[in-house]
């Protein structure tokens, strides 16, 4: 199986003046057709095609199929022109850009291509492994929660019930004053190993529908300076919808709570 190189078409009126918005279609939308003179003899699906603009390489696609049209399908060019075409097209997707084109031999003709053969080949290859490498990975999202006290917890286990799941008889505000009586109990229940709990609720009126429950740890003790303790909390608390942002939501309910006096510490090793 080999590559193509296939040179696009400089027609505003039926091509993208930029190859990033045809790869940006690709990403967004789904792949594009691209017209063919003949089908390829070698080049099969998966293989990559690599696109010439204006006699420099500009990037490349996956080939997800060769196909044979008829000429009878509705068609449409890149900036919604309707046209027609009998003969065959690659159906491309995931293309990368390169961010740096340069010149190479090209033939001529509209959309014309030929295989990707020898230098030619490690040369194209070469071009985006270096793109690659320079590209500066992104770092980490922070999972973390920094609290006014300073400590960094981060969140270890979420558990999400309905609050009045299994309630079969009377009204909510029963069910809410049964509820509360036991939350502490419960709350352990989820969590036996863990004795700090928390409960965030205001204590009055009936309980919002979503009931949650979450261990938070931090790296650092609250009652010994020894190395080999951190702390923990399991929390508590109720919302009528999920949230938008969950990470916003968990500062939240953190904000109302003290690390220092509601922790437990614990051995981080057993």
């Amino acid at each position: 199986m080999s590559d193509i190189k296939l040179t696009l078409s400089q027609d505003t009126s039926l091509r993208s003046e930029k190859v990033e918005d045809e790869a940006a279609w690709m990403s967004e939308e789904g792949p594009i057709y691209y017209q063919l003179h003949r089908r390829p003899k070698t080049a099969l699906p998966g293989c990559r095609v690599y696109f010439v603009r204006a006699g420099r390489l500009v990037g490349r696609a996956i080939a997800e199929d060769f196909v044979e049209q008829t000429g009878e399908e509705e068609l449409y060019s890149f900036t919604g022109a309707q046209q027609t075409h009998e003969g065959w097209s690659v159906h491309c997707s995931e293309m990368e850009v390169l961010d740096e084109p340069f010149r190479i031999e090209t033939q001529s003709g509209f959309q014309g291509f030929r295989n990707v053969q020898g230098e030619e080949q490690k040369q194209f290859e070469q071009a985006f492994q270096k793109q690659a490498q320079g590209r500066k990975q992104p770092e980490p999202e922070d999972d973390s929660i920094t609290l006014s006290s300073g400590h960094a917890v981060v969140l270890m286990r979420l558990v999400l019930n309905q609050t009045y799941g299994g309630l079969l008889e009377g009204t909510l505000e029963t069910a809410s004053r049964y509820i509360r009586r036991n939350l502490q109990e419960r709350t352990r229940q989820a969590f036996p190993y863990v004795e700090g709990v928390a409960i965030v609720d205001d204590g009055g009126g009936t309980l919002p529908h979503l009931q949650w429950m979450a261990l938070f740890e931090c790296g650092k003790p609250v009652r010994t300076d020894h190395p080999d303790y951190a702390s923990r909390l399991v929390v508590c608390w109720f919302t009528n919808r999920l949230p938008a942002d969950m990470k916003t939501m968990l500062e939240h309910v953190l904000a109302h709570l003290e690390w220092d006096a509601l922790a437990e510490d614990y051995d981080i090793i057993p």
